[in-house]
């Protein structure tokens, strides 16, 4: 699937992601954090703003993230970490070629900063999370970003036409 090309609306993106449409509209710009390219902007009267298939992804492991408890700010940047940052040889967006992908957050961590890294795993019983965090004051929250991104390309294909 196309990963850049703006082509989903608020609507579709919340419907997608598991919100309701009026929340993630009344969030969208703080919680986005829209990149240049990632959207365009409704322009005439009755023109709807669209969102790229990161976004989607990045709203939809926000909403895992914040039914675990993790504030929504934090939870929208942590999704950004997946779909707006390259990791290796990971593209934003893209899973790890090989293995499990998986976003793992941890308050307080560091320098009093919340941390969240993506690990590449060969199978779910090697993340060894006392290696990745140190200090943290608890509440460590992992998401499976492989099941996100398999959840949203099958709604897509549901409900979406080409």
């Amino acid at each position: 699937m196309d990963l850049h090309t703006p082509r989903f609306t608020t609507r579709q993106v919340a419907n997608l992601a598991g919100f309701s449409p009026s929340t993630l509209r009344n969030w969208t710009g703080v919680m986005f954090g829209v990149q240049p390219g990632d959207s365009v902007r409704a322009g005439e009267k009755g023109e709807a703003t669209r969102f790229n298939l990161r976004m989607v992804y990045q709203a939809a492991i926000a909403r895992r993230l914040i039914e675990a408890g993790v504030d929504r700010e934090v939870a929208f940047g942590a999704g950004a970490r997946f779909a707006h940052t390259a990791h290796g040889d990971r593209y934003p967006g893209q899973l790890f070629a090989r293995g499990a992908t998986v976003l793992v957050y941890v308050p307080g961590v560091g320098d009093g900063a919340d941390s969240v890294r993506l690990v590449n795993t060969p199978n779910l019983r090697t993340i060894e999370l006392g290696d990745l965090f140190f200090g943290g004051t608890g509440g460590c929250v992992a998401v499976l970003v492989n099941t996100v991104v398999l959840e949203i390309n099958e709604r897509i294909e549901a409900t979406i036409p080409k």
